[in-house]
């Protein structure tokens, strides 16, 4: 009966027999048998619900995610990021500490001077010790792979790349697990890498890049244990968070799980781990079915596409202070609340600069980050990874014998690809732009993203070199090579401007390789020689680039220096390193095109601000 109660009390909560106000205890018991089997009906129905239909998870933590505390210690700006609060270790239960602040609160007429909330914050936080050093047991400091490679600059910077693995791998400590509620942090099981050395988390979107370069040097134990996590995750949340922080479970990023099962699958054609996890890694691109697309009807024919939305009407805890900064520009609650909510979503692009999804009054983008609107914008990148998921979600179903549902996610995969080239492809520039769906026009401006649906290889061998010839023209158009940052467009966010991350190099670099168009893979080896160099000359550097250093010169690597204030790096960043892996791997492309490269030592000694 205690179930029957459960349910009622569901259903109450959902007012559907609220009304009724019966007593369970006063039933007959012919009443109590009826109530049984209506219980029993309802949970049935529960119980076959798909995931995705049911509520998404957002973060309810009353200190790390909202809250009295959480917003009197960033608006005090007490720390140098937002982020910095939020992954500080609890010393007390979360009551403990929310009666505490209540009662600091009192003490100090509801106006706490700076001195006292740091006071505060040492008697009930301390610093975060979630992780500790891990060594994985498949990690190999000299592959045999290495051997190919005949240029011995090359070859030494790839070998001193390998060397920085043992330097990202991570695993959660054994407090974590036993005391979750004391940690922002998710306790996942398996060993984790962390993309750079100002990082203490991973990130879902970043994985597909480590993963990739796991891979090439045979690790796929550790491949698999990141699986593992995400799968966990999966079946948690309802969906995969953007980092191992629950404050990241109110923010989903792109969908690369399949991306990261087809990269281990080619290693290991593990069936019996593809059978066991295959519906959760189908939820994860049915929730972008159900909730995230748009219908858009063009010359008598239906399309889908879908779109970056975020529910949560908060400012992202890691940015609190930051977004309340942007949106308090406008005065109505519920302006601000989607100013909040909109905020968010360009993050799940990997875009932390949201430049592509802000709109000032004509259209364009000249206006501030407040004005972000990604419910307006039908995203290339987005569209080609849920594409490309569902053409490997078909393919493996087929590899389990389940011809039904390899048959759905094909049908999905040629509307998705039709869909795309009708409503992203502009025949004109011969290039894919976002789609602005209120004035039903193409943004013209350009991204590396523009180049995805290449990168992803989504066409048939018929029509892709004919792409590739036209991006490439485009390519030369907008004279990409020279440039160094994000959007030709120079906007106002300065890290669009100053860098291009190494997620969207690969991307550009690779789409054009992809092509099999013999002059665009020629402008891909060119693309991958400079940034290989300019790499390894950054590499030789005595001290990184500082975050502020201007990235306009050729001597500086791309994308270098995304760091923390006041550290001085040894080496190259690490997420700059885990790319170089995946485009180290084609070493016939690179290992001809250094013949004559010396290392040019550089030496660069930033300002430590104060």
């Amino acid at each position: 009966m205690t179930l029957c109660v459960t349910i009622e009390r569901y259903l109450s909560s959902l007012k559907i027999i609220r009304k009724l106000k019966i007593g369970f205890s006063k039933l007959h018991w012919y009443q109590k048998t009826n109530m049984f089997r209506m219980c029993l009906f309802f949970l049935l129905i529960f119980a076959n619900l798909d995931p995705s239909l049911q509520a998404h998870y957002q973060c309810d933590d009353r200190i790390f995610c909202q809250g009295k505390i959480l917003h009197t210690v960033q608006m005090m700006n007490i720390f140098e990021t937002s982020k910095s609060f939020v992954d500080l270790k609890m010393l007390n239960t979360p009551d403990v500490i929310i009666q505490n602040f209540d009662i600091f609160m009192f003490k100090n007429n509801h106006k706490p001077s700076t001195s006292s909330v740091r006071k505060f914050l040492r008697e009930n936080f301390g610093e975060g010790d979630e992780l500790d050093s891990w060594i994985p047991s498949d990690f190999i400091s000299n592959p045999s792979w290495l051997q190919r490679i005949n240029n011995t600059l090359i070859k030494k910077f790839a070998h001193d790349l390998l060397q920085v693995i043992p330097k990202m791998t991570m695993k959660v400590r054994q407090n974590v697990r036993d005391h979750p509620i004391h940690y922002s942090f998710i306790a996942v099981p398996n060993g984790i890498l962390i993309p750079g050395s100002a990082n203490k988390e991973s990130y879902y979107l970043d994985s597909y890049w480590i993963v990739k370069g796991l891979l090439v040097t045979g690790m796929t134990t550790t491949v698999k244990g990141i699986l593992d996590n995400f799968i966990l995750m999966e079946k948690k949340y309802g969906y995969i968070p953007r980092g191992t922080r629950i404050y990241y479970c109110n923010n989903r990023q792109l969908p690369v799980l399949p991306l990261l099962v087809d990269l281990y699958m080619q290693h290991t054609n593990d069936l019996y781990w593809l059978r066991k996890n295959i519906e959760v890694i189908d939820h994860e691109l049915r929730h972008w079915l159900h909730y995230r697309c748009l219908e858009m009807t063009a010359g008598g024919k239906v399309y889908h596409l879908a779109m970056y939305i975020n529910e949560n009407k908060n400012p992202r805890p890691e940015k609190y202070y930051s977004d309340l900064k942007h949106c308090s520009i406008f005065n109505v609650t519920a302006k601000i609340e989607e100013c909040y909510s909109n905020i968010k979503a360009p993050g799940g692009a990997g875009w932390y600069y949201p430049e592509r999804f802000i709109f000032d009054e004509k259209g364009g983008t000249n206006a501030s980050t407040a004005y972000t609107n990604p419910r307006r914008v039908l995203p290339v990148d987005l569209n080609v990874y849920l594409c490309k998921g569902f053409q490997l979600m078909s393919k493996f179903y087929e590899e389990i014998n389940d011809h039904e549902n390899a048959t759905y996610y094909r049908n999905k995969y040629e509307h998705w690809v039709e869909s795309i080239q009708k409503i992203l492809y502009s025949p004109t520039d011969g290039i894919w732009y976002d789609y602005d769906i209120a004035t039903h026009a193409h943004r013209a401006s350009c991204f590396p993203t523009n180049f995805a649906p290449l990168w992803a290889e989504i066409f048939d061998t018929d029509h892709v070199r004919h792409y590739g010839k036209k991006a490439l023209g485009y390519f030369k158009k907008i004279n990409m090579m020279p440039f160094r940052g994000s959007s030709v467009e120079q906007p106002k966010p300065r890290h669009d401007l100053m860098k291009m991350f190494m997620p969207f190099k690969h991307m550009v670099a690779m789409a054009l390789y992809n092509s099999g168009d013999t002059e665009s893979q020629d402008f891909a080896r060119e693309f991958i020689r400079r940034w290989v160099k300019q790499s390894i000359d950054c590499e030789c550097c005595k001290y990184d680039i500082y975050d502020d250093v201007q990235q306009r010169s050729p001597e500086f690597i791309w994308g270098c220096g995304w760091v923390v204030v006041n550290i001085y790096f040894v080496r190259i960043e690490e997420w700059s390193r885990r790319l170089h892996k995946a485009v180290l791997n084609r070493t016939n492309i690179v290992s001809e095109l250094f013949e004559t490269i010396r290392i040019r030592k550089i030496s660069y000694l930033m300002h430590t601000l104060r």
